[in-house]
C-alpha cells in the first residue's frame, strides 16, 4: 500500500494518572472457561481449580513483574466461577463500603468482568436488540451486557460483588438499587493474602440465576463477548495507582466500558486440562506488517493516547489508547489499516 507522505503532526498529549480515554492493545483476545473438575470449595485456595485456561493480565511489560494477574474461569450448569492470582504490593486494599460507597469502589483494587450471558448476543449486536423480549422496557433499560465488579472491602474484611447491566450501568435487579450490590446470600467469594504480602488470590462463584441467566446461559462449545479489567490501588485504598489499570480480553484497542465491539471472547470449552499450546495460540496476538513509524519523546512516565484522523477530521484509527509508556524515546508502528482492519486510502492524515 502506498500512502501520501504528507503526514501533519498536530499534538501528542502525555496523560499522567488514569483517564477514561480508552484502552490499550490487549494481551489476550480470548479466555477459555473450562468445566468444573469436581467439588470446588470457595476458600481462597485454588488447588481444587482447573487453571489450564488461565490468561495473564498486566498493564505494561515495564511493570509486569510488580503488577500482574493470572485469571481463570470455570463453569457448570449452575454457576460461573472466576479467580485470580494477583501480584500487588498493597494487596486487598479497597476501603469503599459496598453498603454506602459502592459507586466509588472501582478506583482501588478491583476486578471488573463484563460479558453477554445470552449466547445469541454478538459483539456487533445493535444495542437496541438487547432489550428483554417479554414485558416493557425503555431504550435505556437493556439487560445485556452484564458487568461484574468484584472487590474486598478491607475495613470489614468482606468480599463484595456489584452487578449492573447495559452501558448505563444500572442495577441488574431493581432490589439491588441504587448501585447493583448483590446480597451475600446470592454469591460466594473468598480472598486470601499471600504470605509475603506481595499479592493475593480471589475466588468467586456466581450462580447463573444471580445473573438472571438461569434458563439461558452459555453452554459447552459456545462463546460470548467478554472483557476483563483489573485495577491496582494506591496505599490509601481509596484511589487507583498511577498507571494502575489493565484492560484485557479485547479484539482491538477501544473503549470497553462503552461498547462491545472491541471486546474479546469467552469460550466455554467442553473439556478441561487444556494443553498450553491451545491457550497460547488463542491468546497471543499475531504480529502485523508495520511500514510506518511515529517517533517522539516522553518527558516522564505517562499514559498516552495517540489517534489518527483523516482530512475531514474523522477518527480512523487508535494507535495508542491510554497505554503506559516509560520516560524516553518512543516508536509507534502503524500498518496503514483503519480501526476495522481495512487499508486507508492515500491522503493527508494528522495524529
Amino acid at each position: 500500500m502506498t500512502l501520501n507522505s504528507r503526514l501533519v503532526t498536530l499534538a501528542l498529549f502525555a496523560l499522567t494518572g488514569n483517564l477514561l480515554a480508552g484502552a490499550p492493545n490487549p494481551n489476550n483476545r480470548q479466555l477459555i472457561a473450562v468445566p468444573l473438575p469436581g467439588k470446588v470449595v470457595i476458600d481462597g485456595n485454588l488447588d481444587d481449580w482447573d487453571l489450564s485456561g488461565s490468561i495473564e493480565v498486566f498493564v505494561s511489560p515495564v511493570t509486569r513483574d510488580k503488577r500482574n494477574a493470572k485469571v481463570a474461569v470455570m463453569y457448570d450448569d449452575e454457576a460461573i466461577y472466576l479467580s485470580g492470582r494477583v501480584k500487588d504490593s498493597t494487596p486487598m486494599l479497597n476501603r469503599y463500603d459496598p453498603r454506602a460507597m459502592a459507586d466509588k469502589a472501582w478506583k482501588p483494587d478491583v476486578c471488573q468482568f463484563r460479558l453477554a450471558t445470552d449466547p445469541a448476543v454478538r459483539a456487533d449486536t445493535p444495542l437496541d436488540e438487547f432489550r428483554i423480549k417479554d414485558g416493557f422496557q425503555s431504550d435505556l433499560e437493556r439487560d445485556q451486557p452484564v458487568q461484574l465488579q468484584m472487590w474486598y472491602y478491607s475495613d470489614e474484611k468482606q468480599p463484595a460483588l456489584m452487578v449492573t447491566k447495559s452501558f448505563k450501568y444500572q442495577p441488574l435487579r431493581a432490589e439491588w438499587a441504587p448501585h447493583g450490590v448483590v446480597p451475600s446470600a446470592d454469591f460466594q467469594a473468598a480472598y486470601r493474602k499471600d504470605d509475603d504480602g506481595q499479592g493475593y488470590v480471589f475466588e468467586y462463584r456466581v450462580p447463573w440465576a444471580t445473573l438472571n441467566a438461569g434458563k439461558v446461559h452459555p453452554k459447552a462449545g459456545q462463546q460470548v463477548p467478554a472483557n476483563l479489567q483489573i485495577h491496582w490501588g494506591d496505599e490509601t485504598g481509596l484511589e487507583s495507582a498511577a498507571a494502575g489499570w489493565a484492560y484485557d480480553l479485547m479484539s482491538k484497542a477501544g473503549f470497553p466500558f462503552q461498547t462491545m465491539d472491541c471486546w474479546g471472547t469467552l469460550y466455554f470449552s467442553p473439556t478441561g486440562n487444556l494443553a498450553p499450546t491451545l491457550t497460547g495460540s488463542e491468546t497471543t496476538p499475531v504480529a502485523e506488517p508495520t511500514p510506518l513509524e511515529f517517533r517522539f519523546d516522553v518527558p516522564e512516565d505517562s499514559e498516552l493516547t495517540l489517534s489518527l484522523y483523516n482530512e475531514s477530521n474523522q477518527l480512523v484509527r487508535h494507535l495508542l489508547a491510554q497505554e503506559f509508556r516509560p520516560k524516553g524515546p518512543q516508536v509507534i508502528r502503524w500498518n496503514g489499516l483503519d480501526e476495522n482492519g481495512k487499508p486507508l486510502p492515500a491522503g493527508t492524515y494528522t495524529w
